[in-house]
Protein backbone atom coordinates (compact mmCIF):
# COMPACT_ATOMS: atom_id res chain seq x y z
CA UNK A 1 0.00 0.00 0.00
CA UNK A 2 2.74 2.07 0.95
CA UNK A 3 4.59 1.83 -2.10
CA UNK A 4 1.30 2.97 -4.20
CA UNK A 5 0.90 5.66 -2.69
CA UNK A 6 4.16 6.89 -3.01
CA UNK A 7 3.79 6.48 -6.69
CA UNK A 8 0.74 8.74 -6.44
CA UNK A 9 2.12 11.56 -4.73
CA UNK A 10 5.14 11.15 -7.44
CA UNK A 11 2.73 11.55 -10.22
CA UNK A 12 0.64 14.32 -8.33
CA UNK A 13 4.02 16.50 -8.10
CA UNK A 14 4.46 15.65 -11.80
CA UNK A 15 1.40 17.26 -12.69
CA UNK A 16 1.76 20.13 -10.58
CA UNK A 17 5.04 21.00 -12.34
CA UNK A 18 3.38 20.62 -15.52
CA UNK A 19 0.42 22.63 -14.63
CA UNK A 20 2.76 25.55 -13.20
CA UNK A 21 4.38 25.38 -16.49
CA UNK A 22 1.24 25.88 -18.34
CA UNK A 23 0.60 28.79 -16.30
CA UNK A 24 3.66 30.42 -17.23
CA UNK A 25 3.28 29.97 -20.58
CA UNK A 26 -0.24 31.24 -20.43
CA UNK A 27 0.79 34.48 -18.88
CA UNK A 28 3.02 35.04 -21.06
CA UNK A 29 0.54 34.37 -23.94
CA UNK A 30 -1.64 36.76 -22.09
CA UNK A 31 1.22 39.56 -21.49
CA UNK A 32 1.16 39.55 -17.91
CA UNK A 33 5.16 39.44 -17.88
CA UNK A 34 5.85 42.55 -19.51
CA UNK A 35 8.29 45.08 -17.92
CA UNK A 36 7.02 48.39 -18.32
CA UNK A 37 8.29 51.63 -17.88
CA UNK A 38 8.82 52.78 -13.72
CA UNK A 39 7.91 56.21 -14.63
CA UNK A 40 4.50 55.31 -14.92
CA UNK A 41 4.18 54.58 -11.53
CA UNK A 42 1.70 51.41 -11.80
CA UNK A 43 1.61 48.81 -9.04
CA UNK A 44 2.47 45.14 -9.73
CA UNK A 45 -1.28 44.51 -10.69
CA UNK A 46 -1.74 47.16 -12.97
CA UNK A 47 1.47 46.11 -14.75
CA UNK A 48 -0.01 42.96 -14.96
CA UNK A 49 -3.31 44.35 -16.12
CA UNK A 50 -1.39 46.76 -18.66
CA UNK A 51 0.68 43.66 -20.03
CA UNK A 52 -2.83 42.32 -21.04
CA UNK A 53 -3.94 45.34 -22.76
CA UNK A 54 -0.43 45.75 -24.81
CA UNK A 55 -0.56 42.08 -25.62
CA UNK A 56 -4.19 41.61 -26.78
CA UNK A 57 -5.57 45.22 -27.31
CA UNK A 58 -7.89 44.45 -24.85
CA UNK A 59 -9.09 43.35 -21.79
CA UNK A 60 -11.83 40.44 -20.30
CA UNK A 61 -13.17 40.14 -17.03
CA UNK A 62 -12.17 36.74 -17.71
CA UNK A 63 -8.38 37.33 -18.29
CA UNK A 64 -7.54 39.64 -15.45
CA UNK A 65 -9.02 37.03 -13.06
CA UNK A 66 -7.07 34.67 -14.33
CA UNK A 67 -3.66 36.79 -14.56
CA UNK A 68 -4.15 38.23 -11.05
CA UNK A 69 -5.44 35.70 -9.44
CA UNK A 70 -4.76 32.29 -11.14
CA UNK A 71 -8.29 30.71 -9.77
CA UNK A 72 -11.09 33.15 -10.29
CA UNK A 73 -12.19 34.68 -6.97
CA UNK A 74 -16.25 35.11 -6.75
CA UNK A 75 -16.99 38.63 -6.35
CA UNK A 76 -13.19 40.17 -7.83
CA UNK A 77 -14.77 42.47 -10.14
CA UNK A 78 -15.16 45.46 -8.63
CA UNK A 79 -11.01 45.49 -7.99
CA UNK A 80 -10.67 44.54 -11.77
CA UNK A 81 -12.31 47.89 -12.13
CA UNK A 82 -10.19 49.69 -9.52
CA UNK A 83 -6.99 48.53 -11.53
CA UNK A 84 -8.30 49.86 -14.87
CA UNK A 85 -9.48 53.08 -13.53
CA UNK A 86 -5.67 53.71 -11.77
CA UNK A 87 -4.46 52.97 -15.81
CA UNK A 88 -6.65 55.63 -16.50
CA UNK A 89 -5.59 58.05 -13.91
CA UNK A 90 -1.80 57.77 -14.40
CA UNK A 91 -1.83 56.90 -18.25
CA UNK A 92 -3.75 59.57 -19.41
CA UNK A 93 -2.54 59.47 -22.82
CA UNK A 94 -3.39 55.85 -22.95
CA UNK A 95 -7.03 56.07 -24.00
CA UNK A 96 -9.31 52.53 -22.75
CA UNK A 97 -13.11 52.05 -23.59
CA UNK A 98 -15.34 50.16 -21.58
CA UNK A 99 -17.33 47.18 -23.43
CA UNK A 100 -20.23 46.89 -21.13
CA UNK A 101 -20.49 43.38 -19.83
CA UNK A 102 -16.89 42.11 -21.26
CA UNK A 103 -14.28 44.18 -20.35
CA UNK A 104 -12.24 47.22 -22.04
CA UNK A 105 -10.37 48.27 -25.46
CA UNK A 106 -7.67 49.99 -26.64
CA UNK A 107 -7.75 51.85 -30.48
CA UNK A 108 -5.10 50.51 -32.56
CA UNK A 109 -3.01 54.32 -32.00
CA UNK A 110 -2.62 54.37 -28.48
CA UNK A 111 -2.05 50.34 -28.49
CA UNK A 112 0.77 50.93 -30.89
CA UNK A 113 2.63 53.68 -28.93
CA UNK A 114 2.27 51.86 -25.63
CA UNK A 115 3.61 48.82 -27.12
CA UNK A 116 6.62 50.96 -28.39
CA UNK A 117 7.53 52.42 -25.13
CA UNK A 118 6.87 48.84 -23.54
CA UNK A 119 9.77 47.21 -25.22
CA UNK A 120 12.07 49.91 -24.71
CA UNK A 121 15.02 48.99 -22.45
CA UNK A 122 13.00 49.88 -18.68
CA UNK A 123 15.48 49.57 -15.34
CA UNK A 124 13.99 48.37 -12.44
Amino acid sequence: MGVRTGEAVQVMCERCAELEETIIQLKKELGADKTLPVEWGLTRAEQKVMGIFIARGRLTYRAARLVLWHVPPDSCDDVIRRHVFNIRRKLKWFQITTIYGDGWEVDAENLKFARIMAHEEHPQ
